[in-house]
């Protein structure tokens, strides 16, 4: 309004103000007939004054309400970095992965449930793995191999002594139904039963554990799921036991990690690769923090050392836009191939140029009917909030699915030796990788060097024309045949046409 001018009101004021105008108000209301009465015009001013000042401070008190909610979430997120740091938690898998991983959803709980039996409280009880408990029973009495029950009795109370941190490692509302003493038990069994499938399955000793075939399968399977996870804690203390002597529990965990992430090698190539792994393996012992559980371990064993595909990106990469991305048949005819790499690391993939030629190296892989369900649940870990990681599982799935359209594209890679298929027909592999990476975000500067490469040299008009005409030329060993048949036949003809007129003259 013209002419006003705008006051600004502390809230102590406004509290007074509130104040007086209540006791005038009330004051009036009890004169006695004596007392001028207020005029309505006045009175209705006062009304009008008490409901501003109201709505003010109720304005305010919202906005502080708010501003309170913020640095509470600000304290919450501190607290729970505290408690990050100190305990690693087992988390469950997001809600968000188990919709939308697949367009089936009641299909997809196959790939996060166990099947045979459980391992921790997240799924401790469910009807479907009773008889696993019975199975998790025998595999105990054959981890103690019948000895003496003051030595039981001592490794038992060896998981009861840490069971306040243990306890820590799950979801609180997991484990608030269980006492310490039926937690300690639970974990207990669960830790000798894991280690006494993990040595029998290393030592190819399956057979002594008197199980049929498909559970032997199923338990394998149970062992990487996200939701069925030990603390690796509690696997460390069981491996202190008098059969496990030196730092033999140390060395069956390595040989079961590598048997779940090493391919079928070619003459001359496994000796190799074991060389390698024996290399990282001593130095992830050495600089690596102790993993939180075996899915964890089985993440570390497939990504292989840290390098510049998963930190260091330049500046000059940084900088530069990746457009679009092509499969494997595309780029074939475009002259960029594909190679295996050395090593089976998932972080072991480069692209070189040559002439016309680009070269993409990819670490091999084996996929069979597991495979589905050990990415999910890599994936799914790599999700949680409570685990700090760069997403390098997730990136590498979301790489391959750019490259596998069609079966085609998994024969190509297949005849490189690049995929192992176990799983059936190339047309279920590609829909296998085009499935787990259905919602998945990689993260951007993961093989970004590799993707700006290929983009680069797809760009390049020149090597790209040449090296299709290449491809669609002399794709078949018959064409080539036919090229140099008429090759070598013009060549004679211009040595006989030479000769001819030399002759002549």
């Amino acid at each position: 309004m013209a002419g006003s001018e705008e006051v600004i009101i502390s809230m102590e004021e406004l509290h007074k103000m509130r104040k007086v105008v209540r006791k005038e108000a009330g004051q009036a209301s009890s004169r006695g007939r004596d007392q001028p009465v207020i005029s309505p015009e006045e009175a209705e001013n006062r009304r009008i004054v008490v409901q501003a000042v109201e709505v003010t401070l109720g304005l305010t008190t919202c906005r502080e309400e708010r501003l309170n909610s913020i640095r509470k979430v600000r304290h919450d997120n501190d607290t729970s970095q505290f408690q990050i740091q100190k305990t690693r938690r087992i988390p469950k898998v997001p809600s968000m992965l188990k919709d939308t991983s697949l367009r089936d959803t009641n299909d997809c709980n196959k790939y996060f449930e166990p099947m045979m039996v459980s391992i921790g409280p997240y799924h401790y009880g469910e009807d479907k793995l009773k008889p696993g408990e019975t199975l998790k029973l025998k595999l105990t009495q054959q981890f103690f191999n019948d000895g003496k029950q003051q030595l039981i009795d001592a490794w038992y109370d060896k998981i009861f002594a840490e069971i306040n941190n243990l306890r820590g490692c799950y979801d609180e509302e997991s484990t608030k139904n269980y006492d310490d003493e039926t937690l300690t038990w639970m974990l207990f069994v669960d830790g000798c039963s894991v280690l006494r499938y993990i040595q029998c399955d290393v030592e190819v000793k399956l057979n002594d554990l008197k199980i049929q075939n498909h559970e032997i399968v199923f338990m394998r399977k149970d062992l990487f799921l996200l939701e069925n996870q030990l603390p690796f804690q509690v696997l460390k203390l069981l491996m202190s036991y008098p059969i496990y002597e030196a730092d033999k529990g140390k060395d069956l965990i390595e040989k079961f990690i590598l048997k779940n992430v090493e391919t079928p090698e070619r003459k001359g190539w496994q000796q190799q690769w074991r060389q390698q792994w024996q290399q990282f393996w001593q130095q992830q012992q050495r600089q690596e923090k102790e993993p939180s559980h075996l899915l964890e371990l089985l993440r570390r064993g497939l990504l292989g050392p840290k390098s510049r595909n998963s930190s260091q990106i330049t500046d000059k990469i940084r900088g530069d836009d990746w457009q679009s991305f092509r499969h494997v048949a595309e780029l074939r005819a475009a002259g960029i191939y594909f190679h295996r790499s050395k090593t089976n690391f998932l972080n072991d993939i480069s692209f070189n140029p040559c002439c016309i030629y680009g070269y993409v190296k990819l670490p091999p892989i084996s996929v069979d009917d597991s495979t589905k369900a050990k990415f999910l649940n890599l994936v799914a870990y790599e999700m949680s909030p409570d685990f700090e990681n760069n997403m390098e599982v997730t990136s590498y799935i979301c790489f391959l699915d750019s490259l596998i359209d069609q079966p085609d594209d998994v024969k190509n890679l297949r005849k490189k030796y690049i995929l192992h298929n176990f799983l059936g027909s190339d047309e279920e592999v590609a829909k296998l990788f085009n499935e787990i990476a259905t919602y998945l975000m990689p993260n951007p500067d993961i093989y970004r060097d590799v993707k700006l490469g290929i983009q680069k040299h797809y760009d390049d008009k020149g090597k790209a024309w040449m090296a299709e005409f290449l491809y669609k030329r002399f794709r078949s060993p018959w064409t080539i045949i036919a090229f140099i048949a008429a090759f070598l036949a013009f060549v004679m003809t211009g040595i006989q046409t030479f000769c001819t007129v030399r002759k002549c003259n």
